[in-house]
């Protein structure tokens, strides 16, 4: 482990408390629009990515090297705070300042812990590379994440607007609106076809007066 790793290691062991405290001051914690259970929540995520980062600077593991195996939990709690904050309708940038807001509560207990200039410099470097890399992972993850609600959502839609109606005992209907691609046709016969298993349904009317376009 390097002297500067060190350092930092030392302050989280020591003043986590603190920090975590100050952390969520510069992150805007104290907001008067922000609930207490929401409070709460912040204070429980900030405490488990001290933790996490402590745990692995306890293995020697390089702040440079941030996909290494040493660095897998703090990554998987990063992760899951990326994802809560995308399905709670935060932005990618929120959830990078949290992280970022990190770095200030650090710096100051550096300079009132590490006298040495040099040795101070070094330590808010590593903290630094860290702590960005740390940012940089959560807008990834976010980015993924709010991908694949979209790709969710999207395709909710698609099962919403091809909807199957029984009309009478042995007969369906498929009421279709929009365009009618490869991708949605594929699905709309899915649905009719397993509608006419589940029924026993003799005759489908698919009515796509409604379609401007077919491909």
């Amino acid at each position: 482990m390097t002297q500067q790793s060190q350092a930092v290691l030392g302050l989280l062991a020591q003043n986590e408390e603190q920090i975590v405290s100050e952390w969520l001051q510069e992150a805007g914690s104290a907001s008067s629009r922000m609930t207490e259970a929401q409070r709460r929540t912040m204070q429980g995520e900030a405490v488990e990515i001290v933790r996490a980062v402590r745990s692995a600077l306890q293995t020697g593991a390089d702040p440079e090297d941030f996909r290494a195996q040493p660095w897998a939990t703090l990554r998987e709690v990063l992760e899951g705070l990326s994802r809560s904050r995308a399905a709670q309708g935060q932005s990618a940038g929120d959830t990078s300042v949290f992280v970022l807001a990190f770095k200030r509560p650090m710096f100051t207990a550096l300079q009132r812990v590490v006298p040495d200039v040099k040795e101070q410099l070094a330590a808010v470097w590593t903290l630094s590379v860290l702590v960005d890399k740390m940012a940089q992972w959560t807008v990834t993850t976010y980015q993924a994440t709010r991908e694949d609600i979209i790709q969710r959502q999207q395709q909710d839609l698609l099962e919403l607007s091809t909807p199957v109606i029984k009309l009478w005992e042995g007969v369906l209907a498929v009421p279709m609106i929009g365009t009618l691609d490869s991708s949605r046709t594929q699905m709309v016969m899915e649905t009719l076809l397993e509608k006419i298993v589940e029924t026993g349904a003799t005759l489908a009317i698919i009515d796509i007066t409604g379609v401007p376009t077919v491909d």
